[in-house]
């Protein structure tokens, strides 16, 4: 969005080319297999709401979801919730596009917080999701050098590492707790880490 508000046709090429590169370098090893190409989008987009998601307590919240068994089960959830998910989803992610447009020098951590907005709301979490969580807290954190943030960020990631830890491997019966507080402190590290500092006086 940076890019193309100044209208840099060079950058918007080369942006275009690395992000088509990207594409090809994860996909040509699958061009012989189609079959295997495709069955990931497939299997993911035919899955439900699981119940280690952030879309999970909010419908268990409400009253609108069941409580399986373990947490990275599906719920039973309304036959809509699955799209609207996506669709909230869908425009959180049109939001921080738009505001990268507005302000193009916050385009880093911008983009940082859209991967990390795509993993905290999917419909479907897991463990493992933390990690690159914990790399994109840091970009923003790096863009923002010198605001202090670090040690309260550090206090945040390692509350959400416990608990999540808590819900798998150790799957935990308290999951749903868990999962609250998991995705209070991930949702507080992401503010942290992306929103802009205050200016001064």
């Amino acid at each position: 969005a940076a890019v193309a508000r100044r209208r840099d046709a060079g950058g918007l090429v080369r942006l275009g080319a690395g992000a088509a590169a990207a594409v090809a370098a994860c996909t040509l090893p699958f061009a012989a297999q189609p079959q295997a190409l495709a069955f990931p989008y497939r299997f993911h987009a035919a899955r439900g709401v699981s119940a280690e998601s952030l879309p999970y307590l909010a419908l268990r919240l409400t009253g609108l979801a069941d409580r399986p068994a373990r947490a990275w089960f599906e719920a039973t959830v309304p036959p809509w919730a699955p799209e609207a998910t996506l669709a909230v989803l869908a425009a959180v992610l049109f939001a921080l596009l738009v505001a990268a447009w507005r302000r193009p020098m916050a385009a880093v951590p911008l983009a940082a917080a859209s991967v990390a907005a795509f993993l905290l709301g999917n419909r479907v979490f897991s463990p493992q999701f933390l990690l690159p969580l914990a790399a994109l807290w840091a970009v923003g954190l790096a863009v923002r050098a010198g605001t202090g943030r670090g040690p309260a960020l550090a206090v945040l990631l390692a509350v959400a590492a416990t608990a999540n830890w808590a819900v798998w491997p150790v799957a935990s019966a308290a999951y749903v707790a868990l999962g609250w507080v998991l995705f209070a402190a991930a949702l507080a590290a992401s503010v942290l880490a992306f929103a802009p500092a205050r200016p001064p006086g």
